[in-house]
């Protein structure tokens, strides 16, 4: 069912990104210049080191930082499978 979902919305939610739109999904945001969270603010693509996935969380990792730049549980990502495949793609 998740794979459905993510072959029907993935292509139109990365297209509306590559065309400006800022997609919401949930506590995260993702624009064509990078990932938002009204906690930690902006991070720009080329900033993101990596995206982990580990005990129900999403952790994403800055360039050139040991820490976590933010931590966010997935029950929190609305439309989780998308939201993590067109960040990985941008972020890539």
């Amino acid at each position: 069912m998740q794979e459905a979902v993510l072959r029907a919305q993935g292509p139109t939610v990365l297209e509306s990104i590559l065309e400006g739109q800022r997609v919401n999904f949930g506590d995260f945001s993702l624009s064509r210049t990078g990932m938002a969270t009204s906690r930690s603010g902006h991070l720009p693509w080329s900033d993101v080191q990596e995206i982990q996935v580990g005990a129900g969380r999403v952790h994403i990792m800055r360039t050139g930082e040991s820490g976590r730049w933010c931590s966010v549980a997935v029950s929190d990502i609305a439309n989780f499978p998308v939201f993590l495949t067109v960040a990985e793609n941008l972020s890539a």
